[in-house]
């Protein structure tokens, strides 16, 4: 950035001088050294940065300048609206001949521009320069207005219907009739240019006859006032069909790059210094990561978002249902957070913004544009077609041209199944991690372990470390083949995950008397309009009562009042509860209620329909399972029958295991404090001497029907006139069961407020 100092230069010696007298001031220094000879542009150029003067041009910015100029022999040369004396000084340097008329409003850049190039006309008013210069054209029109400010009210006639109409656009547009229809244009410029106001100000000066023609990106251009990424726009009157582009900084061969913009020549060996776009060029960064994106993809042509599918903007609020549309992506507007395929859950009190892309099914996979967008490369292209330096903002426009490789329909379901199984070995490699600590001596069998789940299927690998109740209907999944079928299953698994969620989050509350009382009010408010909530069941009923319990273990949790209170009644299941509790985990079986709705009130399925939410639920599975994580790796879920109490230990001896998705379970010891009723399902600790306890509550069953002597998994049903019906998502033997149950009675009338009933 810095310039040898000249040893027949006044400049640094009056600067020193100025500096130790106190008053020192760039337009002093270059004043005081005009009296002692000439001044050049480059000691000024090499002075301003250090004393962080708004003046300031880096050298090379100013050698492609007057190099360019140079090339094109202006006889004329207008600055009209200068906030540094710099570029028309190294353009007067190039062009010695040449008729300079400038103006700048502040009265320092006159100053200093007078002193570097006496020969030019400078005004302190760029309006009233306009006013003169009525009629008058000129070769070369040399830009640099102020960044950020505003125009003013007289001055918005002239511009565009922008949002945020900036002096810099004005002073563009406003200097439009004063360049020779065979001259140039040469604006340097903030990169908003190519994608503010979605390209408004370059669609008015192409109706006023003057077209972007060439942008040239600059490292540091106007450093060290502002980092702002900033380009040299080129603009002429005769259009092009493509846009020529470079990257220019302190080590580029300034010669050839300038050879080549006026030739309008690729480089071939350098893109750097030379490349040809399509107007869809947002900034110089965007552009080589598009670049980077088609050489690891081996793509020759990338898709703009925009040719496949529909953006629009979506406000979440929380008092407001929103009903994502099918094979969509939602990208936040702000921040490079993840892309997903379906819109997070808000509670907010003001809205939330994100860009819905509804995706056509017949060439894109929305897991598979997501997870490309979530990717470190994915964020980098977000990032680099994004505005705001502190907090990247994503709009519309600059959503809508970002490119992508976009391979067949198969491969892209190839990619997402890869995600996948990576996802799932994830969460594998976590849930043996955890083992190792926990049985440091067997450190060889984890590994085994590690080597067979690398070769297993990775639904199958899952199965085998989740509670039966789960597994048992996942297992459906995996052992049918039907496309249908298959869909079904997983609505199912995710339904019957949402019911066991509540059931587990649900025993914390009921384990503590105090705990309850104070979630009993949200709990009777989960129900729909007119109904208890638990006379029936369904997917958005275990939805809306999950995410109730979840914010109030979120609330309770972290309450020092409770906190002990609460965390004796998780008892063994503090990170089960914890994982369950999160916001994520809920939003993630929202998407299966809203693939369940979709199949309940839709007509004939296309098999491609049915491809799309087959491929969303399975890609779900395996972000469900990294939410998870090792929730079931330090509990066990056990029935127990019979024990013995001695000594203050109740004992079961063949207590059941109910993990994997075998009905035959592996029978273990157990020893509590408190004792476990038979056919009721609780929570024990894997590894504890005397293991704290966590009973679930009955909304899930587990042993021999009334009419099978094999075990089966239930789920609560409904609930009317004193029967309460169950229903298995497995046991095709006997589907539906109705049973007398005077524990899930006390609960419904616990959450409903109402006194237990008599003894």
């Amino acid at each position: 950035m810095t310039t040898a100092r000249r040893p027949d230069s006044p400049l640094f010696e009056q600067a020193m001088r100025l500096r130790a007298e106190g008053l020192f001031s760039l337009p002093a220094v270059v004043a005081r050294a005009r009296e002692a000879g000439p001044v050049f542009w480059r000691d000024v150029a090499a002075l301003a940065p250090y004393e962080r003067s708004a003046v300031a041009r880096p050298t090379h910015v100013l050698d492609f300048l007057g190099q360019l100029t140079r090339r094109l022999a202006p006889g004329s040369v207008l600055d009209p609206y200068a906030t540094s004396p710099l570029p028309l000084a190294a353009v007067a340097e190039a062009v010695p001949g040449a008729r300079l008329v400038a103006a700048a409003a502040d009265p320092a850049v006159r100053d200093i521009g007078a002193a570097l190039t006496p020969s030019a006309d400078w005004s302190l008013d760029p309006e009233a320069l306009f006013e003169r210069t009525q009629g008058q054209t000129f070769d070369v029109v040399l830009l640099s207005p102020p960044l950020g400010m505003r125009a003013r009210p007289a001055q918005l006639p002239a511009l565009p219907a922008l949002s945020r109409p900036e002096l810099a656009d004005y002073a563009l547009l406003r200097s439009l009739d004063r360049a020779a229809p065979g001259g140039r244009i040469i604006y340097h410029c903030a990169d908003n240019l190519f994608w503010g106001g979605e390209g408004q100000v370059l669609a008015a000066c192409a109706e006023r006859g003057w077209h972007l023609t060439a942008a040239i990106s600059v490292d540091r251009g106007f450093w060290p006032t502002t980092s702002l990424q900033s380009s040299i726009a080129v603009f002429e009157a005769q259009p092009t069909e493509q846009l020529f582009v470079a990257r220019l900084d302190e080590r580029t061969a300034t010669a050839a790059l300038v050879a080549n913009l006026l030739a309008r020549r690729p480089d071939t060996v350098n893109f750097h210094l030379g490349l040809l776009t399509d107007r869809s060029y947002r900034s110089w960064q965007t552009l080589v990561v598009q670049r980077e994106l088609a050489d690891a993809f081996r793509a020759d042509e990338l898709i703009a978002l925009a040719t496949v599918g529909r953006l629009r903007a979506v406000t979440l609020r929380a008092n407001r249902d929103y009903e994502p549309p099918d094979n969509a992506v939602f990208v936040p507007g702000i921040g490079m957070g993840d892309v997903t395929t379906y819109p997070p859950t808000y509670e907010g009190r003001s809205g939330y913004r994100l860009l819905e892309v509804q995706l056509d099914p017949d060439r894109a996979r929305a897991e598979y544009v997501a997870a490309l967008l979530s990717s470190p490369i994915g964020k980098r292209l977000r990032e680099v077609s994004s505005r705001g330096s502190t907090l990247p903002h994503v709009d519309l426009a600059a959503l809508s041209s970002v490119r992508i490789p976009l391979p067949s329909l198969i491969a892209q379901q190839e990619a997402i199944a890869a995600a996948g199984h990576l996802a799932s070995m994830e969460a594998t490699v976590e849930r043996l991690r955890s083992d190792l600590w926990r049985r440091p001596e067997k450190a060889k069998r984890v590994v085994e372990q590690l080597e067979q789940a690398a070769r297993l299927d990775p639904v199958r690998r899952w199965l085998e470390s989740m509670p039966y109740p789960l597994a048992s209907v996942l297992q459906r999944y995996v052992a049918l083949r039907d496309p249908e079928a298959r869909v079904q299953s997983l609505v199912n698994f995710f339904e019957a995950m949402a019911q066991f969620g509540c059931a587990v989050l649900l025993s914390v509350f009921r384990a503590d008397d105090v705990l309850f009382q104070q979630v009993q009010a949200d709990l009777a408010k989960a129900a729909p309009p007119g109904r208890q909530l638990f006379d029936r069941a369904d997917f958005g009923l275990w939805r809306n009562l999950g995410t109730t319990l979840a914010k109030n273990v979120r609330r309770l949790a972290g309450d020092k009042e409770h906190q002990e209170a609460f965390e004796a009644a998780s008892g063994p299941a503090g990170v089960l509860i914890e994982r369950l509790a999160d916001k994520r985990f809920w939003a993630l079986l929202d998407r299966a209620r809203v693939v369940r709705n979709q199949r309940s009130h839709g007509g004939v399925v296309s098999p491609e329909q049915l491809s799309g939410w087959l491929s969303g639920l399975e890609s779900l599975l395996s972000d469900v399972e990294q939410a998870l994580g090792t929730a079931f790796e330090d509990v066990d879920l056990a029935l127990a029958a019979e024990g013995r109490y001695r000594h203050g230990l109740y004992t079961y001896h063949q207590a059941e295991r109910l993990r994997g998705p075998s009905a035959i379970f592996q029978q273990f010891e157990v020893q509590t404090r408190q004792p476990l009723e038979s056919d009721h399902l609780t929570f024990v600790s894997r590894d504890a001497a005397v293991s704290p306890v966590l009973h679930l509550v009955p909304l899930v069953r587990v042993g021999p029907t009334p009419r099978s002597a094999n075990n089966a998994c239930y789920f609560f049903e409904s609930r009317q006139g004193g029967a309460i019906s169950y229903v298995s998502y497995h046991f095709e033997g006997e589907p539906r069961v109705e049973l007398h149950d005077d524990d899930l009675e006390d609960l419904a009338r616990q959450v409903a407020g109402q006194p237990d009933a008599p003894a």
